[in-house]
């Protein structure tokens, strides 16, 4: 069952009025709990999809540019050109081969918080319709004979216990959310500082020679 981001707001509005129900710190802690939880699974998800993507693009490229690396040169390239296209179609495919990783790694993370948001939200809709039906029989036994403390007590308890394992589920988004936080900060830390060597190797791929196509024109005008 896919759960999105409605069902963690219908959740908060379930326990609000349960809280009103109910009375008391536990009972109002739970929607603040849960609304400190909503996320958007499905969102999360079609990022996911796109990195994941991405990757395995990159892999595609990866496995292009060795089968140019290992396939015979032109008949116009020298020995210069053949080495310098060699050397720079390596450097390439480490740098492809390293931004497969990282897009890889960032999807396998989405799709992981991805996953405990939709189990978050099940548990918020879960406890909430519980506690909601604690909270109507508290207000049913306000006209009990011997009146609603004890079950207001019992409802509290059981807000208390809400909160517990709500808590535990956030603390889990928590930890998958800091690890996706490093690695997409490692990956544009990664991008930034090879962007520029990027642009040059692609500009400029034989160091020195504006591309491997003048190049070889000019070794058959010299021979």
């Amino acid at each position: 069952m896919k759960l999105g981001l409605s069902a963690y707001m219908g959740a908060v509005a379930a326990s609000t009025a349960a809280a009103y129900l109910i009375q008391g710190p536990a009972a109002w802690a739970v929607p603040v709990t849960i609304g400190a939880m909503a996320c958007d699974p499905e969102g999360i998800d079609k990022v996911a999809k796109t990195w994941l993507d991405s990757a395995s693009d990159l892999r595609d490229a990866h496995a292009d540019l060795g089968r140019a690396a290992k396939g015979a040169p032109p008949e116009t390239w020298d020995a210069d050109d053949g080495k310098a296209f060699e050397t720079h179609a390596t450097a390439f495919q480490a740098m492809v081969s390293k931004s497969c990783e990282i897009n890889q790694g960032a999807g396998q993370g989405m799709t992981q918080a991805s996953t405990l948001g939709q189990a978050g939200a099940l548990l918020a809709v879960t406890t909430s319709s519980a506690l909601l039906t604690t909270g109507w029989a508290v207000a049913a036994s306000q006209g009990a004979l011997l009146g609603s403390l004890p079950v207001r007590v019992a409802a509290m308890r059981f807000a208390s216990t809400i909160n517990s394992v709500l808590a535990g589920s956030m603390r889990r988004q928590i930890l998958v959310t800091a690890a996706l936080a490093a690695i997409l900060s490692a990956s544009a830390a990664w991008t930034a500082g090879r962007r520029q060597e990027l642009l040059t190797m692609v500009r400029d791929p034989a160091g020195g020679r504006p591309d491997f196509q003048s190049v070889a024109k000019l070794s058959t005008e010299q021979a």
